[in-house]
């Protein structure tokens, strides 16, 4: 990882590396030409420096090498592989180390031990683990039951100690390995990071979030300021200027829920709990951690054989605590989401409460979203062959004009119809920019009804799509791939809930009519009531079933369209509509 002009009054830079060495006769070694980890990766750092010569260097790892108390200048001279460079690399300086030693409670030495405090010194490193001037740097850094050792270092370039200010092992319990931390005190860095802060923290954040325990307040405001004379206003001016009808609308409920607007700055705080109620580790796991913890200082403390069983009894009863409680968990799970399997919200729930997910953050900006989105949502392909063909009917062989479902298609928009959408709007849901809820609609049916009645039948009859419906928020949702690829993203736009009500009738009226006229054939599975992609599967697997019964082989073809909903032609789309006898109001 390389930070840039960091050091020496941003003139010079850092460069951090993270490293696992696999430990002296590991099988891996096996299929290598070398089998010492030290010298495969001193040849790999030497290639490193060579190409960021006047860079600092910070490297931690596990570098399974074990160098007791050896001092930096003791005994050790520079591989020999090295002194041709000499002109290049300014290697061991036996005076960068007069006033540097090292105290660690690891007293022995192994085969990558010597190696390592041999490739340390060659290129004029430093160890921090055991220096006298750091905290409990030279504790183990890993115990076990079989022993313990130092095997986790830091170390860095001479010219990079008097920016160090402590380094620590500490006390862990999840893994044998106790974690190694490290502070830098480097100004330049620090003042970057104050500035784009303070940056931040001036800015001030405005949520809008729909409440539930202050509905009463809501609806007080509604009723305080009238909401059905106000509407009774509105209403004579849809034939006028159905844009601003809208707009007032939605200003008259925005400013009724002003209450529920949160205005925060700068960052927040986040708290963490000690133990997670979405997982299985509960408060007992906690205590049994706690047990640990307190058995892992003992030992730390007073490294004698008893100390040393009673911490790995310890750890190993924690672990069977641990697992015992996972299994629980899990099958308590399990029950749930059967129980769920038919409730689509609360199975959902459950899979992304029990669901991992990794914290990803990419370096694209707004406007190259927006340039990425509207370059697919403005593409208008050539027309596919079905736009050239005729409008004309090929489904129905009846006069389309009695039929009673095509008479509801195109009949005025009921006050019934506008209440059976309303009864269907779920809760919970994002608005749009109107900032319209689904909650601010149901929570005053009645008094907005007749109003919502007459400002769909003038669109409906004038053929017309007000502009703030036309507008929405697009979230992009990562699938795979490069992060950073604005290809790599699903746009979810968040539209206005209100104009949903309107679409809801006509969807209506639409698959009642195709129902009715059996215009859909029965493979159109999808978004169909009564009808089931789980039937497709059922085909399949009694085709799979028939064919080997009958010792033959079947071949499927599966066809996945790469951003179907995002590319799909709309004259192609409207096109099959008029296809369908849908020439009249509708």
């Amino acid at each position: 990882m390389l930070f840039k002009n960091v050091l020496d009054g941003s003139k010079k830079d850092l460069i951090f590396i993270s490293t696992y060495v696999h430990p002296y006769r590991s099988p891996i070694y096996n299929q290598l030409d070398d089998n010492n980890g030290i010298n495969m990766f001193e040849s790999s750092f030497f290639r490193l420096h060579n190409k960021y010569l006047h860079s600092e260097f910070l490297i931690c790892g596990d570098f399974n090498s074990r160098i007791g108390n050896i001092q930096p200048c003791e005994e050790l001279t520079v591989s020999e592989k090295y002194l041709d460079n000499l002109n290049t690399l300014s290697f061991f300086d036996s005076s960068n180390y007069e006033n540097v030693t090292r105290f660690s409670e690891d007293k022995i030495t192994n085969l990558f031990g010597k190696t390592f405090i041999e490739f340390v010194a060659s290129f004029n490193l430093i160890v921090l683990n055991g220096l006298q001037n750091m905290s409990n740097s030279g504790s183990f850094t890993y115990l076990s039951a079989t022993g313990n050792s130092v095997i986790d270092y830091f170390i860095l370039t001479d010219s990079l100690l008097k920016y160090v200010s402590n380094m620590t092992v500490m006390t862990r319990t999840e893994s044998f390995h106790m974690p190694i931390s490290l502070v830098l005190e480097l100004p330049q860095f620090y003042s970057k990071i104050n500035n784009e802060q303070n940056q931040k923290v001036r800015k001030e954040r405005t949520f809008f979030k729909w409440d539930n325990e202050k509905l009463d307040q809501f609806t007080h405001e509604c009723s305080k300021n009238d909401l059905k004379s106000y509407l009774q206003y509105l209403e004579r001016d849809i034939e006028i200027d159905v844009d601003s009808c809208i707009a007032k609308f939605c200003q008259f409920y925005t400013d009724a829920s002003a209450m529920m607007i949160k205005t925060v700055k700068g960052f927040g705080s986040f708290k963490s709990n000690q133990y997670d109620s979405k997982t299985y580790f509960d408060k007992e796991c906690y205590e049994q951690k706690l047990l640990l913890k307190k058995c892992l200082r003992k030992y730390k403390r007073n490294g004698n054989d008893e100390n040393k069983n009673a911490y790995a009894q310890c750890r190993k009863n924690y672990k069977c605590f641990l697992r015992d409680k996972q299994q629980a968990f899990n099958k308590l799970k399990v029950q749930s989401l059967l129980k769920n399997f038919k409730n689509s919200k609360l199975f959902w729930q459950e899979i992304n409460a029990i669901t991992v997910k990794e914290n990803m953050y990419n370096s694209i900006d707004t406007e190259s979203f927006y340039v990425y989105f509207k370059s697919i949502f403005q593409k208008d392909p050539s027309p596919p062959p079905i736009c050239l063909e005729p409008n004309q009917c090929a489904h129905l062989s009846f006069d389309i004009q009695d039929d009673p479902s095509f008479l509801a298609l195109n009949s005025d928009i009921s006050q019934e119809e506008v209440e059976d959408s309303l009864s269907v709007l779920k809760s919970n849901k994002s608005p749009g920019t109107d900032l319209i809820y689904n909650e601010m609609l149901k929570s005053t049916s009645f008094e907005i009804t007749p109003f919502l009645t007459a400002l769909f039948q003038h669109i409906f009859k004038n053929h017309i799509f007000p502009t703030e419906w036309a507008k929405s928020i697009i979230v992009p949702v990562y699938k795979k791939g490069d992060i950073n690829d604005c290809n790599n993203y699903r746009p979810i736009s968040l539209t206005s809930l209100f104009s949903k009500m309107y679409t809801n009738i006509l969807n209506r009226r639409l698959t009642s009519f195709v129902e009715s006229n059996n215009i859909l054939p029965v493979e159109q599975a999808g978004f169909r009531e009564k009808y089931s992609t789980v039937d497709h599967i059922f085909t399949l697997y009694a085709m799979i079933n028939k064919q080997f019964s009958m010792d033959r082989k079947l071949y499927v073809a599966f066809v996945d369209y790469s951003k179907c909903f995002d590319t799909v032609n709309k004259h192609a789309l409207f096109n099959v509509l008029k296809k369908m006898v849908l020439l009249d109001q509708f």
